[in-house]
C-alpha cells in the first residue's frame, strides 16, 4: 500500500531527530525541540516580514507579535511530538511554556534591539541569531520544567516503548 507524503516526512522526521534510533531520549528531545522550533521561526521570520513590510508595525512591536504566536504553535507541536508521553497536563505545560516565553520574548525583543537597533544587522538576519541563542536557552528550560518525563520511557522510531532495560539501539 503506497503511503501518503505526510506519512512518509513523518517517518523521516521521527528518524532523522533520533539519529536512527541511537540518540538518547533527551538528545532526541533536543533534536525535535530544535527542529520544531526551526520550522515555527520560519513562521516567526514570515509573520514579522508580513507585519513590518504589509502591517506597518514597527519591527519591535512585530517581534513580539510573531514570536507570540510562533511560541503557541511550538508548545503544541513539542507537546505532542517531542515531548509525547510527559506527565505535565495540558494546562499547566502551557502555562510554564508561556512562562519561559515570558523571558524569551523579553530576550528576543532585547536582542533584536541590541543588533538590529545598536549593532545594524537586518532585522530577518538578527531574528535567525536570536532565535539560537533564546532557542537553546528555553529548550534546557522547558526540558527541565515544562515537560516531566516518565523515567520508564525510550524513544523508538518515533514511538515511546516500555524500557526494558536494554541501552542500545532505541534508547
Amino acid at each position: 500500500m503506497k503511503r501518503g507524503f505526510f506519512s512518509r516526512a513523518g517517518e523521516f522526521l521521527d528518524n532523522a531527530t533520533s539519529l536512527g534510533g541511537y540518540a538518547s531520549a533527551t538528545g532526541t528531545r533536543f533534536l525535535r525541540f530544535g527542529t520544531s522550533s526551526s520550522f515555527t521561526l520560519m513562521i516567526d521570520i514570515l509573520l514579522l516580514f508580513l507585519f513590518v513590510e504589509y502591517g506597518n508595525i514597527f519591527y519591535l512591536i512585530a517581534a513580539g507579535m510573531s514570536f507570540t504566536i510562533s511560541t503557541s504553535i511550538n508548545y503544541f507541536i513539542n507537546r505532542n511530538w517531542g515531548f509525547r508521553g510527559t506527565l505535565t497536563g495540558v494546562f499547566r505545560g502551557y502555562g510554564l511554556f508561556l512562562f519561559f516565553s515570558i523571558f524569551g520574548i523579553t530576550l528576543t525583543v532585547f536582542l533584536m534591539w541590541v543588533f538590529t537597533g545598536i549593532l545594524g544587522l537586518y532585522y530577518l538576519i538578527a531574528r535567525v541569531v536570536v532565535a539560537i541563542i533564546e532557542g537553546t536557552m528555553t529548550f534546557f528550560a522547558n526540558d527541565y520544567f515544562t515537560f516531566k518525563m516518565p523515567d520508564d520511557l525510550a524513544f523508538k522510531e518515533g514511538m515511546f516503548k516500555e524500557h526494558s532495560g536494554e541501552y542500545g539501539r532505541g534508547y
